[in-house]
């Protein structure tokens, strides 16, 4: 079962917004720190409780290691749904058993992107 850190489900929280204000065609930007933090909040409720969340999908690596694409999605039949602060995360069984016991944190460095450990 892939474990979500606290840093991957804030900045996964913060990947909801960016799609929200993309889709309304809105700047994140405009929002001051206070406000942006409750907006994160109440979209990761609202996703949540209507059944939203991100799909993480297995793909093939160079090196052996799982690499992952994560896209939102709702859950499907046979999922392993893992859910930390508000955000859902699904994964079919087989990319499920593939990655196994894993955790999903975020990384600020060099880049910045979500890791599995």
């Amino acid at each position: 079962m892939v474990v979500v850190t606290k840093k991957a489900a804030e900045l996964l929280k913060q990947k909801l917004v960016e799609v929200y204000m993309r889709a309304g065609g809105l700047d994140n930007m405009d929002m001051d720190p206070h406000t942006a933090q409750s907006v994160k909040e109440k979209l990761a409720k609202n996703w949540s409780e209507a059944g939203l969340g991100f799909r993480m999908v297995r793909i093939s690596s160079d090196n052996g290691e799982p690499t992952v694409i994560m896209n939102v999605d709702v859950a499907r039949e046979g999922d392993v749904i893992t859910q930390r602060e508000g955000i859902n995360l699904f994964l079919d069984s087989a990319s499920a058993s593939s990655i196994g016991d894993r955790e999903l944190d975020y990384v600020d460095e060099p880049e910045g992107d979500f890791v599995l450990r």
